[in-house]
């Protein structure tokens, strides 16, 4: 499971809107931004690579074991 909370602290601590991260990676608008925060629909592989490299991690690093 992705850990969202860090992603949206990230995001938060970055400056970056909802919006421009959405852009960041790769998305058409942040609606799908919010539907994957949200838990409506599953972070892809793609996606956590994205991620990873628009804040400087390790796709481990946004692993979170429940």
């Amino acid at each position: 499971m992705v850990n969202v909370e860090l992603i949206e602290q990230l995001r938060k601590e970055h400056g970056y809107t909802q919006e421009q991260l959405a852009i960041k990676l790769g998305y058409n608008s942040k609606a799908t931004y919010n539907l994957k925060i949200k838990g409506s629909r599953q972070f892809s592989v793609e996606d956590v690579v994205n991620i990873c490299k628009v804040f400087q991690l390790e796709p481990n690093d946004l692993i979170k074991m429940d």
